[in-house]
């Protein structure tokens, strides 16, 4: 079958042949020029650069179809455009790959990003917490400080008070002094009038003192149950010069200090009182009889 080609009629058979062979040609490049176009649009979607040779190659299918529709009138130039038409297609496969590496790399970036994120997330919360930890013993330190001033400020008084008691000790320790001193001349003293006492009393004997005896002198004779002064010559038997009935010590309270009579027998009568801090003295030339009644028990 003829194929119009314009003017100069048909062409013969080699010719229609080859004609639609570059008619086939046309086709497949249309057919390339649309599939390229369906990938650039589909690598658009992933990167730019892919977009760019995605409207390139759709340019490109453009033109091829043009130049199929041109075909008829020359196959050379339906054969250079189903080479650029494969040309772009594989630039835009191309461009294809590189965008799935930049979306790979871009995935890997975040990942990395997340990562560091996570990382930045976890020392915050170390540093947070060690600025608490930080707080925390500063305050125990202040607390500390606190305390040793305290301590101190105690110290400093019980050193004031142990200064003062050490002077108050001082202070006894001296007037003990003075009064073991006192004491010793008030115990030399008692060793001298008890000294000058035994020298004057004897005590209880059964029988006269003969030596070294002196004018004044006394001993209590157990055998008579009396007491016997020497009168320088002889031990005679003490008598008082006079008497003090019972009736004069009846319903009696001595309630001041009371020094009886020399050569005095006194004889106590019934409710006799001597009040508590009183002294009553009996000189050793007389008696005091202190009869007991069953009503009254206490002196």
């Amino acid at each position: 079958m003829a194929i119009y080609r314009g003017i100069g009629g048909s062409g013969d058979s080699t010719q229609d042949s080859t004609l639609n062979e570059i008619t086939q040609k046309a086709i497949d490049a249309n057919n390339s020029a649309t599939a390229a176009a369906d990938s650039a649009t589909t690598a658009a979607a992933s990167e730019s650069t892919v977009a760019g040779s995605a409207t390139a190659a759709a340019n490109a299918a453009t033109q091829a179809a043009l130049s199929a529709t041109g075909a008829a009138t020359s196959k050379d130039t339906a054969v250079a455009q189903g080479t650029i038409a494969t040309t772009k297609a594989s630039e835009a496969a191309s461009s294809e790959t590189a965008a799935a590496s930049s979306a790979s790399g871009a995935a890997n970036s975040a990942t990395a990003a997340a990562s560091s994120a996570s990382t930045a997330t976890t020392k915050a919360s170390e540093a947070s917490t060690s600025a608490s930890t930080a707080t925390t013993k500063a305050s125990e330190a202040s607390t500390s400080a606190s305390t040793a001033s305290t301590h101190a400020s105690t110290a400093t008084t019980q050193a004031s008070t142990a200064t003062t008691k050490a002077d108050t000790a001082t202070t006894k320790a001296s007037e003990a002094s003075t009064s073991a001193g006192n004491a010793a001349t008030s115990a030399t003293s008692a060793a001298s009038s008890l000294s000058t006492f035994q020298g004057i009393f004897y005590g209880a004997l059964s029988s006269e003192p003969t030596s070294s005896v002196a004018t004044g002198d006394l001993y209590f004779d157990t055998v008579a149950n009396t007491t016997k002064v020497y009168n320088g010559a002889t031990w005679q038997v003490v008598s008082p010069t006079s008497v003090v009935e019972p009736a004069a010590w009846t319903n009696r309270t001595i309630s001041s200090s009371l020094v009886l009579d020399n050569n005095t027998y006194y004889n106590t009568g019934s409710n006799f009182v001597v009040n508590h801090g009183v002294q009553l003295t009996v000189p050793l030339s007389s008696v005091l009889e202190i009869h007991y009644y069953e009503t009254q028990k206490s002196l």
